[in-house]
């Protein structure tokens, strides 16, 4: 079980990140898009056949000039084949990549080994669901965290691309 311990010997659940990893996709003719054809799923899941089980959170994601941006944060209490490609998921995935004009549409999948701590994935998710809203405040998750309305400059929700030495050395002491 992947575990840590803090200073007062409370057993911290330590999740795992995989990804980014390509969802395939198909264009439409007349300038839309469809994530994850069906035929593509099952070479997917063979590619990926460790993840099929794992539980945990699952972020889609377009992968285009600036970065990364987040569209939608889902858990998976049962497995991530079970729950991250449902139709009901493909309509919000599809619904973001009509969006834009360009993009790769990317997975990463936040899992935990061996026995899952079912709680904790919830938790997770909400933390997700905050910090995709701050870098995208269109993601699609209806319910989950609502970003803050405040940043420390250089450390958290800020937009410095330079953060200064006393910003570095806070964020080093307090390990964000």
């Amino acid at each position: 079980m992947a575990t840590g311990k803090t200073k007062n010997g409370h057993r911290i659940k330590k999740f795992h990140v995989h990804g980014p990893v390509d969802i395939p996709h198909t264009l439409k003719k007349k300038g839309g898009v469809k994530t994850f054809p069906y035929d593509k799923r099952k070479e997917f899941w063979e590619q990926n056949e460790w993840l099929e089980d794992k539980m945990g959170c699952y972020i889609f994601g377009i992968r285009a000039g600036l970065g990364t941006k987040p569209h939608y944060v889902g858990e998976a209490k049962e497995g991530f084949k079970q729950e991250c490609f449902t139709p009901h998921k493909l309509e919000k995935y599809d619904d973001a990549m009509k969006s834009l004009k360009k993009g790769t549409p990317v997975m990463f999948f936040v899992y935990l080994k061996g026995k899952t701590g079912k709680r904790y994935i919830h938790q997770l998710e909400d933390f997700l669901i905050e910090n995709a809203r701050t870098r995208n405040p269109n993601v699609q998750n209806i319910n989950g965290g609502k970003p803050p309305h405040w940043g420390i400059e250089g450390v958290l929700r800020s937009k410095s691309k330079k953060p200064s030495q006393h910003a570095k050395s806070f964020r080093e002491m307090m390990g964000i």
